[in-house]
């Protein structure tokens, strides 16, 4: 995949999560979701998607408490795909 498909896939789940809570809502998880690849990433070892995917559960957790258990796990294994997916 490409960066960009890696990218639009994490967006959409996002949206999937979140389009009910509206546009602050989304773009605060969309930034909380950035910002996890991006910690994830910076280890450069074998765990790349486990530190994106723990990042992103204990940040949304805090932030955004709206969101329920089911849309935490799925937002945070979508971020762990990015981490791990992005060339």
């Amino acid at each position: 995949m490409t960066s960009r498909e890696v990218l639009e896939d994490l967006a959409r789940v996002v949206e999937d999560h979140t389009g009910r809570y509206g546009a602050p809502a989304h773009l605060r998880v969309l930034d909380i979701c950035a910002e996890s690849v991006a910690f994830g990433r910076e280890s450069q070892g074998p765990d790349i998607g486990i530190r994106a995917r723990a990042a992103a559960h204990l940040l949304l957790e805090l932030v955004c408490p709206f969101l329920g258990r089911t849309s935490l796990q799925q937002l945070s294994m979508a971020c762990e795909r990015a981490a791990l997916e992005l060339p």
